[in-house]
């Protein structure tokens, strides 16, 4: 029979196509992977043309969701994936999912939430618009944000000097801000709406984790701090891949228990088992060795680091925590007094045998010290140059050298000599018509309660010490001979001197690490340091570098090494634009103007290298790793949480640090001025760590690991570009998909 004449479209439709009009192999391809990955069903749906409301004419008919045929194919055929859940069951999930989440972290730290939680928020989203998908996950963002960041409201009404609502209207705002991170991740597995979530699930959690700035950076991973065989695959690929892990688990269970409910209502309405019904087989098998491949790599991993440790040198190192408030730490008039506490500590850690102690961030600070910028290493040159004027430097230098040569090296710097000699240089200067160089020196040692007679004819002869701030460049500081009294006021009573009381190095025998501020002037701001803390601080940026410094000194005060902080915290530390908004110090008077530093470096000591960490610094995965390829034996964090007062974010603070250990096998070493120091091992346990009330010491063994690296130190968070990369190719396709339809 003859066949009737194609007309209209038809003709063109089934006309043979010309060799360039013919879709090339590799497209076909595509093509055919976009209709696996994408469920044809749903693009209506996911371009905004359904309805996720159960009495929607799709729907009206089945109350379920569910249609009476599972095996209807193309586009125009319902879904048997669709799943309607009313309205506050989800919200109730997402409420769920959020409080897990917070709950996992300190001061709760019940981490095997962390395996539920995102179960609880992907069901709430399940079958969703991608618009309704982005508001639940982010209320769930946003309950997490909430409970863990809490404290920041307590901060801003005690240092930015707000009125409580206003604090925590900006608490809750920070925290809806940093909850986007759920609703993005919601939004995304909705937009994609695979046909299984193994597609786009772990890896969208992973860039989003990776790309979405944060003022407190925390990864989903950093749950897990005390469950430490949950992190070890960390040196391979950083948190972001232990995140994937505990993602990756999630997503397990969700799938699992959604297509079983899917079957278990399909033979409820006695509908056909189609491809929506069943399990995803090579994704879950895919997913188990994943999981199984970090369940068996963790302990293999942890008795080989466990046998480098032990076989590793070891420096005995202590920590001073001095249980120092912020006001108490930047009271003029307490100085004294807290270097006072630090020394009484530092003695009881020397009696112990230390090899180097530890102070925390911006712990030195003294109303005047005595410092030296010369390059010499001779200690009288250094000495003299530390205390005398350049005028009367080299009497005191050669009466120096003449006692030593008589008696022996260093005699001249016993308590009882030195006392003696001033006396005596005191009646040289006076011999001589020597006229006072330092009119300041009287009213400083009337500070101590000491009447002004007893050092003003010294003044003559002493040179001017530094006025609270450290010049950048110094490289030794006077060390103090004076054996400890029993208590402040006994330094008073025995009369001792001024650069005994604020040398930082007082009574104990071990190097030091100690966090302080150092300022370096240009030609514009010479005179400023005069001129007081706050013209230093509101001084413009050409006048002035003034730094977050790291400082380690020997015990003969020789400066070994320095840092200066890279990553200043915003509104802490710096303003943007503050130089041209002068007038926001005035609403933000606790505010700082610091300089950032541009080097990172480590400090060398008997042969090895401390790698230093400022504050936040080790929280941030990227600068540690920029790091550890200089290769140190061991990090040492010195912070100050006294801003956060006595919350859980200390500990959230330690919680986030501690995955750079398993990263880089490094010790950690993190000194605080309130709490929490600790120490922590290469394989992530938490071995000592002081509490957040009373001045407390820590002491412990630390090994010096070997100068290798791991295998994130080199390639980073490779796997958040791999994730990219898949998402973006997702996105193609996904697209691509919509036009086959």
């Amino acid at each position: 029979m003859t066949q009737p004449a194609p007309k209209g479209d038809d003709v063109a439709h089934n006309a043979p196509k010309s060799d360039d009009e013919k879709p090339s192999s590799r497209a076909v391809k595509l093509d055919r992977l976009a209709r696996s990955l994408f469920d044809p069903s749903m693009c209506n749906h996911i371009d905004g043309k359904g309805d996720d409301s159960p009495n929607s004419p799709d729907n009206a008919a089945n109350p379920d969701g569910a249609e009476k045929s599972c095996s209807a194919k193309g586009a125009s055929a319902p879904s048997n994936r669709r799943i309607d859940l009313p309205w506050w069951l989800r919200i109730l999930f997402a409420c769920i999912g959020g409080v897990c989440v917070f709950l996992a972290y300190p001061d709760y730290n019940l981490f095997f939430l962390a395996y539920i939680a995102l179960f609880f928020e992907l069901w709430a989203i399940d079958s969703l618009r991608p618009r309704s998908a982005f508001f639940v996950g982010w209320l769930a963002g946003t309950i997490t944000n909430t409970g863990g960041f809490y404290w920041i409201s307590g901060m801003l009404e005690d240092f930015g000097h707000m009125p409580t609502w206003l604090s925590m209207t900006l608490c809750v705002g920070l925290c809806a801000l940093q909850g986007l991170v759920f609703g993005l991740w919601a939004w995304g597995i909705r937009k994609f709406d695979s046909r299984s979530p193994w597609v786009t699930a772990v890896a969208l959690f992973v860039v989003i984790e990776m790309f979405f700035p944060m003022i407190f950076p925390w990864y989903y991973a950093n749950s897990q701090y005390n469950f430490v065989y949950a992190v070890q695959t960390a040196d391979i690929w950083g948190v972001l891949g232990v995140s994937a892990l505990i993602v990756t688990f999630n997503v397990l269970i969700y799938d699992v228990s959604r297509t079983a409910f899917l079957r278990r209502r399909a033979r409820r309405l006695q509908i056909a088992l189609d491809a929506d019904c069943q399990y995803h087989k090579k994704s879950i098998i895919a997913a188990l060795a994943f999981l199984g491949f970090a369940a068996i790599y963790a302990p293999i991993r942890m008795h080989q680091i466990d046998a480098t440790q032990a076989a590793a040198p070891k420096l005995s190192i202590g920590m001073v925590e001095g249980d120092i408030g912020i006001w108490e730490k930047e009271d003029p008039s307490k100085l004294r007094n807290n270097l006072f506490i630090h020394h009484s500590l530092s003695h009881a850690l020397s009696e112990q045998g230390v090899d180097l102690i530890v102070w925390p961030e911006s712990s030195y600070q003294a109303t005047w010290v005595w410092g030296s910028q010369t390059t010499s290493t001779d200690p009288i040159v250094r000495e003299v140059d530390a205390i005398f004027t350049p005028e009367f430097a080299p009497i005191a230098e050669r009466a120096y050298r003449t006692i030593d040569a008589m008696f022996g090296e260093g005699f001249s710097r016993n308590p009882v000599i030195r006392r003696s000699l001033f006396e005596a240089f005191s009646i040289q200067a006076q011999i001589n018509g020597w006229q006072t160089l330092d009119p300041f020196l009287p009213s400083f040692v009337s500070g101590f309660s000491v009447p002004n007679e007893v050092f003003n004819h010294e003044s003559q002869i002493m040179r001017r010490p530094y006025l609270r701030l450290i010049p950048d460049d110094t490289t030794f500081y006077l060390p103090s001979a004076e054996p400890l009294r029993a208590s402040r006021k006994d330094d008073l009573i025995k009369l001792i001197r001024p650069e005994d009381i604020s040398s930082p190095i007082r009574d104990f025998d071990a190097a030091l690490l100690f966090g302080t501020l150092t300022v370096e002037l240009t030609e514009k701001g010479r005179g400023l340091v005069e001129q007081g803390m706050t013209s230093v601080y509101r001084a413009p940026a050409d006048t002035r570098k003034l730094y977050n410094t790291a400082h380690l000194v020997d015990k003969d005060g020789t400066v070994l090494g320095k840092y200066h902080k890279n990553y200043l915290l915003i509104f802490g530390e710096y303003i943007p634009f503050a130089d041209k908004l002068s007038w926001i110090y005035e609403i933000l008077p606790e505010a700082g103007n610091l300089t950032p530093g541009t080097v990172i470096e480590t400090m060398p000591f008997r042969g090895y290298a401390i790698g230093p960490i400022i504050c936040y610094e080790d929280i941030l995965p990227r600068f540690v790793q920029k790091l550890s390829k200089l290769r140190p034996n061991v990090f040492i964090n010195i912070t100050n949480d006294a801003w956060f007062g006595k919350t859980s974010e200390p500990m959230l603070h330690l919680a986030l640090a501690m995955m750079r250990t398993v990263e880089h096998r490094r010790w950690l070493v993190r000194s605080t001025n309130t709490g929490v120091s600790a120490f922590v091992d290469a394989n992530g346990r938490l071995l000592q760590k002081t509490s957040i009330y009373d001045a407390e010491i820590l002491r412990h063994d630390v090994a010096m690991m070997p100068p290798s690296r791991t295998l994130y130190s080199y390639i980073g968070d490779f796997l958040g570009w791999i994730a990219l990369v898949w998402v973006a190719f997702l996105a193609v396709l996904r697209r691509r998909r919509n036009k086959i339809d």
